[in-house]
């Protein structure tokens, strides 16, 4: 289970702008912690093994009828090997940021994900800034993603080890990797669905070599890969299957 940190901030203040919103903001599904305006939450990855790290909040509609909301998220800090991905509602986007409905009855859901690799030391930091449309109300909070002993689990022996971008890309029928300098006898990659849902895996059997994966079944829409050697991830990436 990851560990959640919830830091309170800036209450009164937040108490005194937002008197009358027309939504609020929680970090939990049973609406009882409430995200205040410049709140940090930290979300800490169990182990080295952990695809990615997911971050939930709840908004809560004040009102009697639907609200229409814009989502945005801002990269502070977002390391170069890994993905952010922005969900709401039960649909993901290709975007950072998205228009969505609150509804009158239950709270929308808000998904951030973050895909990372193992080797990745430093903290990632986004800024969630939700505001409603016709009625100027604005909320800002940060995520911090942070791993858990990240140094203990880095290699660097896995740095020689060269695997292409996936082709073609999209993928139709297939997708390929091409790779070299893989001598280990522990190296696979594994197509997740964008939520993270492992679906296939696949070893390499040589040290160099082309590595074919059948897409031909899978749904037309983003899909993320890991490569692990040795139980460490040293690639995350995404590719899409189009039909």
């Amino acid at each position: 289970m990851k560990k959640i940190i919830f830091v309170s901030a800036f209450v009164l203040i937040f108490n005194i702008i937002t008197f009358g919103q027309t939504y609020t903001v929680y970090s939990d599904e049973g609406l009882t912690q409430q995200i205040s305006n410049s709140d940090t939450l930290t979300i800490i990855a169990d182990s080295s093994s952990q695809v990615s790290f997911d971050f939930f909040a709840y908004l809560k509609n004040n009102t009697s009828a639907d609200l229409n909301i814009h989502i945005e998220l801002q990269p502070i800090y977002i390391s170069s090997d890994n993905l952010l991905q922005l969900c709401y509602g039960g649909t993901c986007f290709t975007t950072l940021y998205c228009d969505g409905v609150i509804p009158a009855t239950t709270p929308g859901e808000l998904h951030i994900t973050l895909y990372y690799t193992s080797s990745d030391t430093q903290t990632n930091i986004v800024k969630a800034t939700i505001y409603n449309n016709s009625k100027g109300d604005t909320s800002v909070f940060f995520v911090k993603f942070k791993s858990k002993n990240t140094t203990s689990f880095y290699n660097p022996i896995t740095q020689s080890i060269k695997i292409s971008k996936p082709f073609p890309n999209p993928a139709n029928e297939y997708v390929k990797f091409r790779y070299s300098n893989v001598n280990t006898k522990d190296a696979t990659l594994t197509i997740y669905s964008i939520l993270g849902d492992p679906i296939t895996s696949k070893k390499f059997n040589d040290n160099n070599g082309i590595l074919t994966i059948n897409t031909s079944n899978l749904k037309t829409g983003y899909y993320i890969y890991t490569v692990t050697v040795n139980n460490k991830k040293i690639i995350t990436d995404r590719f899409l299957v189009k039909h």
